[in-house]
């Protein structure tokens, strides 16, 4: 993105999530009710050239913790209870 833009992004990186992944939101007292990373998902639907293929059959990393690799998903999160008052 920053060669695209002539280094008008250089001093606002842009990053699309937390660096322990699901368990930033699940530590707030958000629920994970479904995850489907996008490779495989991508895979199943037939719409990936052959590389990306081949790269879809890997292991994908640990959801709540994917450290410094590029992995990307649909996450379905349910929030915290309520307390009634």
């Amino acid at each position: 993105m920053n060669d695209r833009t002539d280094g008008m992004m250089r001093n606002a990186p842009i990053k699309f999530g937390p660096p322990n992944g699901l368990a930033f939101f699940e530590g707030l007292g958000w629920s994970t009710a479904l995850i489907d990373p996008l490779l495989p998902a991508a895979r199943r639907f037939r719409r990936l050239p052959l590389l990306l293929r081949l790269a879809s059959l890997l292991p994908q990393p640990d959801p709540r913790s994917p450290g410094d690799k590029m992995w990307s998903a649909v996450a379905c999160l349910t929030p915290p209870a309520r307390s009634v008052q």
